[in-house]
């Protein structure tokens, strides 16, 4: 019975009854493949019979836990191999030649393996850059949007300032009018109205209030000054007064 048999220091291949010591310390790959496993594991090394080399890999193979579909098949194929050169249904040289065409078999399939693997990680990054592209253009989109609904907002209130200003200047522009007018009409009358007024636009001016600075700050501020009372007219005659504080007479 041929075993490999792993004593804490040393590894004994028994093959058709005949001991053969494999040293007890395995070889340092340089990397873990088959294909590294078997480099390290010849004659040079102390592996110097195909049992040993085949005991050894199989030993890398598990430290390393390599137990994907294609090492275990190469594996298989390895033991058939050792069991056919004990059996004497083929020689140690066809035994190697068979070991290394299941290598290329092996690393074949691995490597398409890792190329189906490799499509798909590559698939799945190019959606999830997709989608990223996606998200970023859609809120990109969006920022946009939302830029153009505040600049309409923006310019809407511009133009509601713009008109309430029109409004407030033309309410200015009228009232600076009608007191003017009002002033006017007072100047040419008599009585009390007048001097009352000539009185009050004396304290108004030395503050430095003028029919424009004070419209300014009120537009209705013409309602403050009096309308200056009608003028004297005869019997037969009809005066009307209207806002700007002049009137409009006709004979009766």
């Amino acid at each position: 019975m041929n075993l490999v048999i792993r004593l804490g220091a040393a590894m004994l291949v028994t093959m058709t009854g005949v001991a053969v010591a494999v040293p007890a310390t395995l070889p340092v790959p340089r990397h873990d493949t088959l294909q590294d496993y078997q480099d390290a594991c010849v004659a040079q090394n102390g592996f110097k019979t195909f049992s040993a080399q085949v005991s050894c890999v199989k030993a890398l193979a598990a430290e390393s836990n390599m137990d994907d579909p294609s090492t275990r098949l190469y594996l298989l194929t390895a033991d058939k191999l050792l069991d056919d050169v004990r059996s004497n249904r083929a020689t140690v040289p066809a035994a190697r030649v068979e070991l290394q065409r299941a290598l290329i078999d092996a690393q074949q399939r691995q490597q398409r393996e890792h190329a189906e693997i490799v499509a798909i990680q590559n698939a799945k990054q190019e959606q999830w850059q997709a989608a990223q592209r996606a998200r970023q253009q859609q809120a990109a989109r969006d920022e946009e949007r939302e830029d153009e609904q505040r600049q309409q907002i923006a310019q809407q209130r511009q133009r509601e300032q713009a008109q309430a200003d029109a409004q407030t200047m033309a309410a200015i522009q009228n009232c600076v009018a009608i007191a003017r007018e009002r002033e006017n009409a007072l100047m040419t009358s008599t009585g009390s109205v007048r001097a009352n007024y000539n009185m009050q636009r004396g304290l108004n001016l030395a503050f430095g209030k003028t029919p424009e600075s004070a419209c300014q700050s009120d537009p209705n501020w013409f309602r403050t000054i009096p309308i200056a009372p009608p003028p004297t007219v005869t019997q037969r005659s009809h005066c009307d007064s209207d806002q700007m504080g002049g009137y409009d007479c006709t004979s009766q």
